[in-house]
């Protein structure tokens, strides 16, 4: 199948006002993504699907998308159609407006037609679990390990659609997400699988699926609160994250420093740190009383990062930075006497333990 007769295809359905078949619609988005495509086709190919992702009946055809580029034979037979690299274009421009669709219209589908938004959560649930096996059987990830192989692009984009309907849905649906998804990184599986249908089948999925939603959860939450200006939604976030912090994302940090192998582990770890970190306004204090398994604080082991003399991962001297710099900037715990001692220590690795000054020379 070729997208020669898509533009037709579109007419066909405009004048009409007949249901667009997926096949359209990824005639469409093969129209837009192909480099070769002459500007008025790709242009009236970009209308259709801004016009049909308008539409709440569009989930309906986002649900039978992913079953279908998440199943090994329907997805097989689109890369013989359209060649691989054109399916996996196809198969990113849909996952992208996937995300924008969740972020503007999932709580109105719910006000008209809660079942579906409910099946759908079912279907990038299954989407998910299907990827990361997918990914974990890869060849290209091998020596990453099963625990944190970096998600590819379209798990991104599920992923962030997943944060980005939580937080449509309110609070409680954001703490069973967290919940969820601290309990497989915690490999609390009885946990995960007693917890609510915010997540229904991640068990199987590996710990970095659920560190980039956890990752992902903060910024659509800062976003959400943004678009509505409200004072109250700002605190109540502020409670609501520190409470998460706590409870929740600060054990899956530390057990996942502690276990990491390698700098892909670590990386994880620390961007799931940063963001929380930025967001929950952590102090200095609480990243020195927060202790790993071999006995250090989260504070030393970023010291520790800052202190090598030839850094292996330059990605991961910054995120350490960003931690740093976010908890010594936050003056919630001013005067007290852990974020004395813990200034008191850096400044004793600064003069002595090539405490910033090692990596800043190393890569200068």
């Amino acid at each position: 199948t070729t997208p020669v007769s898509c533009h037709k295809a579109i007419k066909m359905n405009d004048n009409h006002n007949k249901p667009h078949t997926i096949e359209t619609i990824i005639h469409a988005a093969l129209t837009v993504t192909r480099p070769t495509t002459a500007p008025t086709e790709r242009t009236n190919a970009g209308t259709f699907l801004e016009k049909w992702t308008e539409s709440l009946d569009s989930f309906q055809d986002y649900m039978h998308l992913l079953q279908l580029f998440c199943s090994a034979d329907s997805y097989a037979q689109l890369e013989q159609n359209l060649g691989s690299a054109d399916a996996l274009s196809v198969k990113l421009l849909i996952g992208t407006m996937f995300y924008k669709k969740c972020k503007c219209d999932f709580t109105r589908l719910l006000g008209v037609a809660s079942d579906t938004g409910n099946a759908l959560m079912n279907v990038i649930s299954a989407s998910l679990t299907y990827e990361s096996n997918h990914m974990s059987s890869s060849s290209c990830n091998a020596n990453q390990g099963d625990d944190y192989q970096k998600p590819s692009l379209f798990v991104t984009q599920l992923c962030a659609s997943t944060a980005a309907i939580a937080v449509q849905r309110g609070e409680v649906w954001v703490k069973e997400l967290v919940t969820s998804c601290s309990a497989i990184i915690m490999h609390q599986q009885e946990t995960a699988a007693a917890s609510s249908s915010s997540l229904p089948h991640t068990t199987t999925m590996p710990r970095g699926v659920a560190m980039q939603i956890l990752t992902m959860l903060p910024a659509e939450v800062d976003e959400s609160i943004n678009l509505r200006f409200q004072e109250k939604d700002h605190l109540t976030k502020i409670v609501l994250a520190q409470g998460l912090w706590v409870s929740h994302v600060v054990p899956c940090i530390l057990i996942s420093l502690s276990s990491a192998a390698g700098t892909g582990g670590i990386a994880f770890a620390l961007k799931l740190l940063s963001v929380w970190a930025e967001s929950c306004h952590s102090t200095l204090s609480q990243l020195s009383n927060a202790t790993m398994n071999d006995g250090r604080s989260i504070l030393q082991l970023l010291v520790d990062i800052l202190s090598q003399q030839q850094p292996h991962d330059e990605d991961i001297v910054v995120l350490a930075s960003k931690v740093l710099t976010s908890s010594l900037l936050e003056g919630s715990d001013s005067g007290s006497s852990t974020r004395q001692q813990s200034v008191l220590a850096m400044l004793s690795s600064l003069k002595g333990g090539g405490f910033i000054i090692s990596p800043f020379s190393y890569f200068a």
